[in-house]
């Protein structure tokens, strides 16, 4: 996975970076985006292969038991272009 801090790195993201980013194999890059209250994620992956998928899915829901106070939208994509120019790699 490639990982490019562009900013101090916010809780959500070492999170992101550690859980999904590194723990799931298949993963080929998380990126998120933070404004305000929200969390955008896309994981990206090479193909929907339903296990790393059923993965991620778990890992998104520990996320969210562990932060209520954020909303999150989580994207499961298999090409980077599919994720806005802002979003940041975790």
């Amino acid at each position: 996975m490639t990982a490019v801090v562009l900013a101090p790195p916010s809780a959500v993201a070492v999170w992101l970076a550690e859980e999904i980013g590194t723990r799931i194999p298949g993963v080929e890059r998380v990126l998120f985006l933070e404004k305000a209250d929200w969390v955008f994620v896309w994981t990206v992956v090479p193909d929907f292969n339903r296990v790393s998928r059923d993965l991620v899915y778990d890992a998104e829901l520990r996320l969210v038991d562990a932060h209520p106070e954020v909303v999150f939208h989580f994207h499961v994509v298999t090409s980077v272009d599919s994720v806005p120019d802002e979003a940041m790699s975790a």
